[in-house]
């Protein structure tokens, strides 16, 4: 083979596909992703992710800060936010399938005055009601205050939407999923609009992550060790996922979203 032709047809194979073999990997993943969400959106599909939380939190036994995650069921259709935790990284397959029971379970939060209370059980899901439970009984509330009590409603998916993250393809997380009937619908390789609203979300809730001391920003520069300077004591992990969960049922919630709109009904 002559020396210099083929020093010529590889220079043009490198530059046509990368110099290395993870460049060779991405040119492949582009030809067939995707740059439009999955059209699955019923009302028992939710989504489900898992990320870096952008604040450190404090450990009380160790004396120390460490990084957490936060994991999050979102119903595409309504927006909700079914189930929210906080977990040290990384988050695995139980913690997963905790999430999902969560969201299968209906809580509701209570403000009285300066009080406000966790997210707490609101008695069984829909499914398991019998004569041998009392009936529910919906609590009025108005939009007006912040007083009296928000419901985080319960919901037995159908399908969801998860990444290719190894707590997602765990066998204890699909056995779970087996067990309760709930397809696994992983988003397609190099397609990362398939699970956008799980996405959209993480960025919302930075509103809150900001507002708590041991935030230490969105660089990845900054997510290593260093040292949190606040004026106020750092929040626990327990801590963190409360005041989350408070922002979720008292902001979020209450917030009205532009996607979810009605002709004709737009103020209602």
């Amino acid at each position: 083979v002559p020396e210099r032709l083929s020093k010529e047809y590889l220079s043009w194979r490198y530059a046509a596909c990368g110099s290395r073999p993870r460049a060779h990997r991405s040119a492949k993943v582009r030809k067939r992703s995707a740059h439009q969400p999955s059209p699955v959106v019923h009302p028992s599909h939710v989504a489900m992710d898992s990320t870096r939380a952008d604040n450190l939190v404090w450990d009380e036994l160790r004396q120390t800060s460490y990084s957490v995650e936060i994991t999050a069921i979102i119903s595409v259709s309504t927006r909700v936010i079914l189930a929210l935790r906080v977990t040290p990284r990384s988050a695995n397959g139980i913690e997963a399938g905790l999430c999902l029971y969560d969201a299968m379970r209906p809580f509701s939060l209570r403000v009285e005055g300066t009080k406000v209370d966790d997210w707490r059980w609101a008695g069984i899901p829909r499914s398991l009601e019998s004569p041998l439970f009392l009936p529910r009984e919906l609590a009025a509330h108005t939009h007006e205050t912040l007083q009296g009590v928000h419901h985080v409603p319960g919901l037995r998916p159908s399908s969801i939407r998860t990444d290719h993250g190894s707590i997602f393809m765990s066998a204890h997380f699909k056995g779970l999923l087996r067990d309760f009937g709930v397809s696994l619908w992983p988003s397609r390789v190099g397609a990362s609009t398939d699970n956008a609203h799980i996405e959209r979300f993480w960025e919302t809730i930075q509103r809150a992550l900001q507002q708590v001391p041991g935030y230490k920003g969105r660089s990845v520069s900054e997510r290593g060790r260093r040292v949190i300077t606040a004026d106020q004591p750092v929040m626990t992990a327990l801590e963190l996922e409360t005041y989350l969960r408070r922002f979720v049922a008292l902001d979020y919630h209450r917030a009205p979203h532009d996607g979810l709109k009605i002709p004709g009904l737009e103020h209602h």
